[in-house]
């Protein structure tokens, strides 16, 4: 097999000390995202990260980031995370993020928990599954 010439970036966040410490997360998360990337041939060319205390700092750091990698050229084509709930908490914080990273940042979104696709049926279908999911949490607001 040969590499695909797309490039992607990770994210990965946790909310609580616990996670960190006892379950160490972001290791956890940065892995299975690194083994998705390397089954498919995609090339990891940056990591980003953040602790529930950072206020989002690392998610801020990677928008401006690929905003800047891709202002000439497509240099960076995906952007692959564990769960879509590690960037937002809210369906109104996913259409608000999805749209930076669409169309401000030109990439696209691979979750691993939710792989559905970039078609219409697709996006619907990770409506339904996050409704569901910050619904159950009581994150939905």
């Amino acid at each position: 097999m040969e590499w695909t010439n797309k490039n992607a970036v990770i994210y990965a966040q946790v909310n609580t000390d616990r996670q960190m410490k006892h379950w160490n997360w972001i290791k956890s998360q940065q892995t299975l995202c690194w083994m998705y990337a390397k089954s498919k041939w995609i090339n990891v060319v940056e990591s980003f990260q953040d602790w529930w205390k950072s206020w989002r700092d690392g998610l801020n750091q990677m928008i401006e980031y690929i905003k800047f990698r891709n202002k000439s050229d497509k240099v960076i084509d995906y952007l692959i995370i564990e769960d879509i709930d590690r960037l937002c908490w809210s369906m109104k914080e996913w259409f608000e993020i999805q749209n930076v990273f669409e169309r401000e940042c030109n990439v696209e979104i691979i979750s691993l928990n939710q792989n559905f696709g970039n078609e219409p049926e697709a996006r619907m279908m990770i409506q339904i599954a996050l409704t569901i999911k910050f619904e159950y949490h009581g994150m939905n607001k």
